[in-house]
């Protein structure tokens, strides 16, 4: 089975099902993922509301947040397969985006996931506009979840090495 027909079977059905959106922005007590998720939303509650302006969704899945945006112009990127993308990327992480395109990009639980993670953020660095602001959330310790792959984990002082690498 090739790379993408393993990401096709065993990431991209179910992205866009009620119950895997509604986890995502509504974990309740029950769910798999309750404890990391309701985590995740309470960090990212105060956050999203204050977004304005062009967002990215980099690596976007599902789009579990899209609804968050709909006063922003939004865009989604992901690998090929996912419907409705805006764009697709390959493991490059390469956007066919202008430099100085968003004012924010939307990063959750992504750059795990990632072969190289500087090449990701890199970009998302080069398609930020002077100012702009990167939403990132990964973990430090979370339990291996290939979606097909599962690559990182990090310290939030190798994290900041990373993100300071990339321009941030």
């Amino acid at each position: 089975m090739s790379d993408k027909e393993k990401y096709q079977d065993e990431v991209l059905v179910g992205l866009d099902t009620t119950d895997y959106l509604r986890q995502r922005t509504n974990p309740l007590p029950g769910d798999p993922l309750y404890l990391h998720l309701s985590d995740l939303k309470l960090a990212l509650d105060p956050i999203f509301p204050t977004i304005k302006g062009k967002v990215l969704d980099f690596g976007c899945g599902g789009s579990p947040y899209r609804e968050f945006f709909k006063d922003c112009e939004y865009h989604r990127a992901d690998f090929p397969g996912i419907p409705n993308l805006d764009f697709e990327y390959g493991e490059d992480s390469v956007l066919p985006v202008a430099d100085d395109t968003y004012d924010f990009v939307v990063s959750t639980q992504v750059l795990e996931h990632v072969r190289i993670p500087s090449r990701y953020l890199n970009e998302a660095f080069r398609v930020l506009r002077p100012n702009g602001k990167i939403i990132l959330t990964t973990h430090g310790f979370f339990e291996e979840h290939g979606a097909p792959y599962d690559y990182h984990r990090w310290t939030a002082g190798g994290l900041s090495e990373e993100l300071k690498a990339a321009g941030f």
